[in-house]
């Protein structure tokens, strides 16, 4: 189905997607074909959330707004973050249903739809799969929701989805998180609102890993400090801190990982640094903050 512009009131969209994105020129046409393609059972809308770019981005967005109905590029310049440009977008949505997606990634056949029919049957929170996919089209599994941080479950912020209900609760994400942290807090906020997260297996993507270790340890670096961020904020709604023992002894095998790594060149050496990077990172959230979680 092609996407509607809503300027028939008869065929106002009703799920709106949205693409928070920064220099995408490279990439975001993929995604815009992909979702182009969708067959769905209504009618929705494409918003591209430009934070930024100082590449070609605004002229590939602008190409597929002149070709397909309902693709539209949104000036999200005006603050730096993804939750701003995500926020941006949520202001400008006119659906009942808003997706969110990434402008590096792809979407796989039936997403839309699925996340539609899960909507449909009750659902305010989807978490879809993620299929890791690297730089060479190798793929490296999947993965539903997220439940590591001894808390609520989140959905990965490249595949979710919240209802008009949810917003009107829970307002716009919090653009404090950056670099991390930043899905995580708005599913746990509308959780404990009421709002029931769910996993929506047939909405699938493919989920593009870092494949330079420098930007993946920089990636994990911001994971960690927002995990102590969300550490201090929902520790009084119950979220428990990893034992200190188990923390240093997780973060000595984070040494070793990715020591053996560079010393054989392997091709795991972005994960190991990501690895790292948590970890460093949750250290020195820690020391700034004064309240310990590694």
């Amino acid at each position: 189905m092609t996407p509607d512009t809503g300027g028939d009131s008869r065929r106002h969209p009703t799920v709106s997607v949205i693409i928070p994105c920064k220099d995408g020129e490279a990439t975001v046409g993929a995604q815009l074909r992909a979702l182009l393609r969708q067959s769905a059972p209504v009618a929705f809308e494409i918003l591209v959330c430009d934070n930024g770019s100082t590449d070609g981005t605004a002229r590939v967005v602008d190409d597929y707004s002149v070709a397909a109905n309902g693709v539209r590029l949104i000036d999200a310049s005006d603050a730096v973050g993804i939750n701003h440009a995500r926020n941006v977008g949520l202001s400008e949505a006119r659906g009942e249903l808003m997706l969110f997606c990434d402008a590096d990634d792809v979407v796989q056949p039936g997403w839309l739809a699925g996340h539609w029919r899960a909507y449909r049957g009750g659902a305010d929170v989807l978490a879809g799969r993620c299929i890791r996919v690297g730089p060479g089209g190798q793929r490296f599994g999947e993965t539903g929701w997220n439940d590591t941080l001894n808390f609520l479950p989140w959905a990965t912020g490249a595949n979710f989805g919240i209802s008009r209900a949810v917003l009107e609760k829970c307002g716009l994400m919090d653009e404090t998180y950056r670099g991390g942290g930043d899905e995580t807090e708005y599913c746990w906020r509308a959780q404990l609102a009421g709002f029931e997260l769910a996993f929506v297996p047939d909405a699938r993507i493919d989920y593009r890993q870092r494949d330079d270790a420098r930007s993946a340890f920089r990636q994990g670096l911001g994971y960690g400090r927002s995990h102590v961020r969300l550490y201090v904020a929902y520790n009084p709604s119950g979220m428990r801190r990893p034992s200190v023992a188990k923390g240093v002894l997780s973060t000595g095998r984070a040494v070793a990982r990715t020591a053996l790594a560079l010393m054989t060149r392997s091709d795991t050496l972005p994960q190991r640094m990501k690895e790292l990077g948590i970890k460093v990172g949750r250290i020195r959230e820690s020391v700034k903050s004064r309240r310990l979680f590694i």
